[in-house]
């Protein structure tokens, strides 16, 4: 069986500081083999999904938007 996980993290909006701790925490306890995230940033030289890979042991890819502006 291959675990699933989707979630619209609401990029850097409101205090998105906590909610990068949080996201690894449920991410590590659900245990998922593929994880499709939305609205994940990479802003400053971080980038959430490389973030989340490295803390997971997972590969990554990312693509930004192509309307960043919306």
């Amino acid at each position: 069986m291959i675990r699933v996980l989707t979630w619209n993290v609401w990029w850097r909006f409101g205090p998105w500081e906590g909610r990068r701790k949080a996201i690894l925490t449920v991410v590590r306890d659900l245990q998922p083999d593929i994880i499709g995230l939305q609205e994940a940033w990479a802003y400053g030289g971080e980038n959430l999904a490389e973030s989340l890979a490295s803390h997971l042991d997972m590969h990554w890819t990312w693509a930004a938007s192509r309307a960043p502006e919306r």
